[in-house]
This record gives structure tokens, C-alpha cells and sequence, in this order.
């Protein structure tokens, strides 16, 4: 996460989790567990 907010030039990374919240409501942890288990439903 770090990498991806230093990419697109947001310091500090806490803010990137706050925009990242804002814009999808979850955390990017939470984002990732969700594609994961949608990607996981595809493959079934």
C-alpha cells in the first residue's frame, strides 16, 4: 500500500487509506478480501 500511495503522491499514507475509504467505503484490506472472494465465485 505504501508503493501505491507513494506512486500517486499521496503522503502520509494514512491519507491514502482515509481517500481510499471515502471513495470505495471499505478498506483497501476489506477491498482486497472482497475481490478475492468475487474472483474466487468466478473460478467455481
Amino acid at each position: 500500500m505504501i508503493e501505491v500511495a507513494a506512486q500517486i503522491g499521496i503522503e502520509p499514507v494514512a491519507n491514502f487509506y482515509k481517500l481510499f475509504k471515502a471513495a470505495n467505503g471499505c478498506s483497501p484490506l476489506q477491498y482486497r478480501k472482497r475481490q478475492r472472494g468475487l474472483f474466487q465465485k468466478v473460478i467455481e
